[in-house]
């Protein structure tokens, strides 16, 4: 973890590995967290039948 190392300065290098994963940064604000999971909700519906997984 990035934490554990106690470093304050550097470079940090993150592969995400897979064809639907993706890495972004957002600047923490208080109600981000369920702002955040909200926005991914209306998105991408986990309620829904998607196709793609039946085929």
């Amino acid at each position: 973890m990035v934490e554990e190392c106690k470093k304050h300065n550097g470079i940090v290098t993150v592969f995400v590995s897979g064809s639907t994963a993706a890495v972004t940064t957002i600047e923490y604000q208080r109600g981000l967290k369920h702002d955040f999971s909200a926005l991914l909700t209306r998105v991408a519906p986990i309620n829904i039948k998607y196709v793609h997984y039946n085929t």
